[in-house]
C-alpha cells in the first residue's frame, strides 16, 4: 500500500548515468530505493536534502521505494508537514533547508517559536541560555530572514522578557535594539570596570550623555564632582561636548572652594591629565580649577605656567610654603 505521509532524508547515492539510487530517511535511518522517473526536481546528487514518498516496490515485494522525490528547498506541496519537521529535527542543516523552502510568514512563526522557548532573563544562567540560543537562532535564520527583520524580532521578545538588571547588557550585545531607560544605564554603569563603561558611553545617543555626566555630579563635593569629570572626559571625544561637561560643573561650583588637601590631590592628577585634552578644553578646565582651588595651588598652577592671572598677592603670600627648589 502507498504511504501518501511525506518524508525527509538524504540522497546515499545516486547514479545519474545509471537513473536509480538510495535514499536514507532522516527520521528512521531507513534507506529506500530510487528511479529516476520518480524524481520531480531533477538532477538529484549525492547527499542531496530532499522530500518524498513512499510506494510499493516494484522489484521487491513487500518492500517501500521513494516517489515524488523532490529537493527539499523546492518542495512546496505540503508547509505543514515542514513545520511539523523543523520543531521535531535536530539537524542544522535539514532545519536551515526547511527554512528556505517555507514561506516568509512561516519563517516568521518558526523564529517566534524559537525565542518563545525561553520566557524570562532574570539571571545570569538565564542570560547565558538566551545569549546561546540568539547565536544559534542568528545562525539558522541568517539568508533566509534578513538582518533587520530578524535583529527587530529578537530585540522586541527579549524586551519583553528580560528584567531590567539585564536590559543593558543585552543592549550591549545588540540583542536589543532601543536605548534604555537612563535610569536603568546609570544603575549599571556605576557597577561596571572602566572597559564595560567605555562600552556604554560609546553606544549612548548624542542626548543621553550630558544626562548621564550630570547624575555624577555630586552637588555636596566638589571634589568628587572633579574626578568625575575628568572620568567623563577621558570617555568624551568631542571637544563641544567635553566643553559642555565642564561648564555643567562650573555652573554648579562656580562659587566653591576645595581645601588645601583636596586642592593638592587634585592639582596631581590634573597636570598629567590635560596633556590629552584640546587646547579649549584644557584652558577651561584650568581656569575653573584655579578659581576653586586653595591659594597654594594657585601659585603652583602659575608656576608650572597653566595659567597666567596676575594675582600676585596670592603668589606672593603662598611663596614661603615652597620647597627651596621652586622658590628658586
Amino acid at each position: 500500500m502507498t504511504d501518501q505521509n511525506w518524508h525527509l532524508g538524504q540522497i546515499k547515492f545516486f547514479d545519474n548515468d545509471k537513473g536509480f539510487g538510495f535514499v536514507k530517511d532522516v527520521t528512521n535511518g531507513q534507506d529506500y530505493f530510487v528511479h529516476v522517473s520518480k524524481i520531480i526536481t531533477p538532477p538529484i546528487n549525492d547527499n542531496d536534502r530532499v522530500a518524498f514518498q513512499l510506494t510499493p516496490s516494484r522489484k521487491k515485494q513487500g518492500t517501500l521505494e521513494a516517489k515524488n522525490v523532490s529537493h527539499l528547498v523546492q518542495f512546496k506541496s505540503d508547509t505543514d508537514f515542514l513545520i511539523l519537521q523543523f520543531s521535531q529535527l535536530k539537524d542544522f542543516s535539514f532545519r536551515k533547508a526547511i527554512l528556505k523552502a517555507l514561506p516568509s510568514h512561516c519563517v516568521t512563526y518558526l523564529l517566534e517559536q524559537e525565542l518563545a522557548t525561553q520566557n524570562r532573563i532574570t539571571n545570569d544562567s538565564e542570560y547565558k541560555n538566551f545569549t546561546d540560543k540568539a547565536y544559534s537562532i542568528n545562525k539558522l535564520f541568517e539568508d533566509v530572514v534578513t538582518k533587520e527583520i530578524l535583529s527587530e524580532l529578537i530585540s522586541k521578545y527579549v524586551e519583553e522578557i528580560a528584567s531590567d538588571d539585564y536590559k543593558v547588557q543585552l543592549w550591549l550585545d545588540n540583542a536589543i535594539k532601543s536605548e534604555p531607560d537612563l535610569a536603568l544605564i546609570r544603575n549599571y554603569f556605576v557597577t561596571q570596570k572602566r572597559n564595560i563603561q567605555e562600552k556604554i558611553y560609546a553606544k549612548l545617543s548624542r542626548e543621553s550623555k550630558s544626562p548621564l555626566f550630570e547624575s555624577y555630579i555630586n552637588k555636596n563635593n566638589l571634589s568628587a564632582s572633579l574626578n568625575n569629570l575628568m572620568i567623563f572626559l577621558q570617555l568624551e571625544k568631542q571637544v563641544e561636548v567635553q566643553k559642555e561637561f565642564v561648564f555643567l560643573v562650573i555652573d554648579r561650583f562656580g562659587n566653591e572652594k576645595n581645601n588645601l588637601e583636596e586642592s593638592s590631590k587634585a592639582y596631581e592628577i590634573l597636570v598629567s591629565f590635560i596633556k590629552g585634552l584640546d587646547k579649549t578644553v584644557s584652558e577651561l578646565l584650568v581656569s575653573f580649577f584655579y578659581s576653586a582651588s586653595a591659594d597654594y595651588i594657585k601659585l603652583k598652577l602659575w608656576l608650572s605656567d597653566l595659567i597666567y592671572k596676575e594675582d600676585y598677592d596670592i603668589y606672593q603670600s603662598n611663596f614661603i610654603f615652597l620647597g627651596t627648589s621652586d622658590q628658586q
